[in-house]
């Protein structure tokens, strides 16, 4: 069961930058199932739900399927250029693989490094881990992976943490290899783990409860955020001014040196990088990566004397986030007013039982003891009355007696014969 609302549909393409993030969540009710959900990030750096989907399980043939009618209601990637973030998941990977052969596709780095840790522990290397995977730069990526090299070296016929990582294309985990053209640079997937949470509370209810829930939260959110935008002093979006902020007060360990035209030198402490203010590209790889002015470009520009608003990307102007928070999803009536189908009723899907473990297969094997009437109780090999005050019986036997104790208890009007006794 797949649902993509024609309000979001035309505000993720009207403004949104060409990012989504896949994955899956379990369901808690009856049919537990899979919900998978295609997610946006709008202008403000919060999610903005795309697509969902109901499957039994998530596995190839249902990423395949909810792909191939994700791109029929947005666009294939040769018409939109298309970026996705997801897990490793084999199945997902294989289906973006034939869905947008040639999409860009981020890896989750919080999944990635939970792999990468099972094998390579340690604070220092987790440290570099996240170093070479989130640097803008490509210079300071090599010197880190050499460093990986250095704390982790070849010892045998172990495999290194650097060849560990050499075995994943660097364009699928490393920052530093992302395009910019998406002026997003995630690399968690926590666009899709926020809307598994923001729909928590629907995920024990049936089916169509559940889609009607999400139907009306998200029709809501729209309408809140379109008002509360609406009311933004500024051209550019809060969050993204709170970015900026912190990249103006890193300017002031920037000292610049004009070149001439729009080319200036930055000393940031003990490094240069090289500002291209018509360009809107810096060295350090931050600025063309994210779309707003990094510390650098911000110190060229405040040298300028230029307006720092001005050096920032459209997706990330007021009038943009309008834009796509313009549409909205109509109200639904009640059942009551459905219309009645000629094909009849939709039988639910079949409830899936959970397979038992071992133990509790063997155990519902054995007979229970209220199940035998009276006349047919087994017989337990021995009783309390077997044993002599001189035969002190093992710890073993101490249990079993209590066992024996319980089942006289339930059963007092049945006498409970011995086959043999215990001792010499």
């Amino acid at each position: 069961m797949y649902c993509c609302f024609g309000g979001l549909k035309k505000g993720f393409l009207d403004g949104c930058r060409p990012f989504i993030g896949l994955d899956g969540c379990f369901l808690k009710g009856m049919h537990k199932g899979q919900l998978l959900s295609a997610i946006g990030r709008d202008g403000n750096d919060n999610i903005y739900p795309i697509a969902f989907a109901y499957v039994e399980i998530e596995k190839f043939d249902s990423w395949e399927w909810f792909l191939n009618l994700l791109l029929r209601d947005i666009g294939s990637h040769d018409e939109r250029g298309w970026a996705f973030i997801s897990d490793r998941q084999k199945g997902l990977i294989e289906a973006v693989t034939q869905k947008a052969p040639y999409a860009e596709h981020r890896f989750c780095l919080k999944h990635m490094y939970n792999n990468f840790k099972a094998k390579f522990k340690g604070q220092e290397l987790k440290k570099l881990f996240w170093k070479a995977a989130s640097t803008y730069n490509v210079k300071e990526h090599l010197r880190v992976m050499k460093e990986i090299e250095r704390v982790n070296p070849k010892r045998g016929q172990d495999q290194t943490a650097l060849e560990w990582l050499n075995e994943i294309p660097t364009n699928h985990w490393a920052r530093c290899f992302f395009p910019n053209r998406t002026m997003c640079d995630v690399v968690v997937n926590n666009m899709s783990e926020s809307f598994n949470h923001y729909i928590l509370e629907a995920r024990d209810l049936p089916i169509i409860e559940m889609f009607e829930w999400i139907r009306r939260k998200l029709m809501t959110r729209i309408q809140v955020k379109r008002d509360g935008m609406a009311k933004l002093n500024g051209d550019v979006c809060q969050n993204i001014m709170r970015k900026l902020e912190k990249q103006r007060h890193e300017s002031r360990n920037c000292f610049p040196s004009w070149a001439g035209e729009d080319k200036y030198e930055i000393m940031h402490f003990m490094q240069n990088h090289i500002v291209y203010l018509n360009d809107k590209h810096c060295s350090c790889g931050m600025f063309q990566m994210c779309g707003f002015p990094c510390c650098h470009a911000v110190a060229a520009i405040n040298y300028h004397r230029q307006n720092l608003e001005d050096f920032v990307h459209p997706y990330f102007k007021k009038d943009t986030y309008l834009r796509v928070y313009s549409h909205m999803i109509n109200p639904v009536p009640g059942m009551h007013d459905y219309e009645e189908s000629p094909l009849g009723p939709v039988n639910p899907p079949h409830v899936v039982k959970r397979e038992a473990s071992h133990a509790e297969t063997e155990a519902d094997t054995q007979p229970a003891a209220e199940s035998f009437p009276h006349s047919e109780m087994p017989t337990p090999p021995f009783s309390a009355e077997s044993f002599s005050h001189s035969e002190m019986p093992t710890p073993h036997f101490h249990n079993m007696l209590q066992k024996v104790s319980h089942i006289q208890s339930m059963f007092p009007n049945k006498c409970l014969k011995t086959d043999f006794k215990v001792g010499p």
